[in-house]
């Protein structure tokens, strides 16, 4: 099953995050699905500590598709072994915590993202074409709106080094063992978790105006009565939306104030309910 996995810096500050598996058809061989931006950052962080070990980091140049619809059934006829996973139920409810399902067959690795209704997500990695026709193309943003409604920060190379751990809710999505060490920041992290008291999470949002590149927000302030209050994690336009998941501080939520972007004032945010709970985990 695929996992979150982050490098971090002694503050805690995020310098990446990505999702991690390990190929179930080679036993020594792991992925990590990271933003393009960082790539290469990654890359050459992790190479510094390869030292003396047989191992070998690289940049996969497979090909990658996503595929998300109510029915994706049709797949299955041509290739089978996606049946397994489109049979398994991932949407959200009941406060569960996001889950990712990932196979593989044939060089394929296909791996089932969740979803906020009843869209299923297959992303498909290929060393080789899968498709001589080319297929109805959707549009992409639609895919990133499913991950900021869900509440699944990404963290790329313009909000690097802005974001800690509890803030982008890791904890609430399972994405953090407190019983493992030890890691950059660790102290911090157990002690915000044991001893501390939460005071910033990430809401999801929309703004209804259209823009035409939503990634100028990522990292611009989220104030309220002209006070900075927070940031953007993840930006992304639909139609006339703009889909923002807001790092914010908890108490302004409460507040009868408007909450707004500094780069686009008066025009208010509207949250919307996240689909886990964001009580500090046992």
């Amino acid at each position: 099953m695929p996992y979150y996995q982050a490098i971090q810096t002694l503050k805690v500050e995020f310098l990446l995050l990505f999702y991690c598996w390990q190929d179930t058809s080679q036993a020594h061989t792991y992925y990590a699905l990271v933003q393009r931006d960082i790539a290469t950052f990654l890359q050459k962080r992790l190479t510094m500590f390869v030292l003396r070990a047989k191992v070998s980091i690289s940049i996969l140049t497979s090909a990658m598709w996503a595929v998300w619809g109510e029915d994706v059934a049709a797949l299955t006829t041509t290739y089978p072994f996606i049946e397994s996973l489109t049979n398994i139920p991932l949407t959200l409810s009941n406060n569960e915590k996001p889950q990712f399902k990932v196979i593989t067959h044939n060089q394929v690795t296909v791996i089932k993202f969740p979803s906020v209704d009843a869209t299923q997500r297959l992303l498909i990695i290929s060393e080789s074409p899968l498709w001589t026709v080319q297929e109805a193309t959707g549009d992409e943003n639609e895919w990133y709106a499913q991950d900021i409604l869900l509440g699944l920060p990404w963290i790329g190379d313009k909000t690097k080094e802005l974001f800690v751990a509890q803030s982008i809710n890791l904890d609430a999505i399972g994405a953090i063992n407190f019983k493992k060490g030890c890691y950059p920041g660790q102290e911090v992290i157990a002690r915000s978790h044991y001893l501390g008291n939460l005071k910033k999470r990430s809401i999801p949002a929309y703004i209804t105006l259209p823009v035409t590149n939503a990634d100028e927000l990522l990292g611009s302030d989220v104030i309220q009565d002209g006070n900075p209050i927070g940031q953007v994690v993840n930006a992304t336009t639909v139609e006339d939306k703009i889909y923002l998941l807001i790092e914010l501080t908890i108490k302004n939520l409460e507040d009868d104030a408007a909450i707004e972007l500094a780069q686009l004032s008066g025009n208010t945010l509207h949250f919307l309910d996240i689909p886990y709970s964001l009580e500090k985990p046992e």
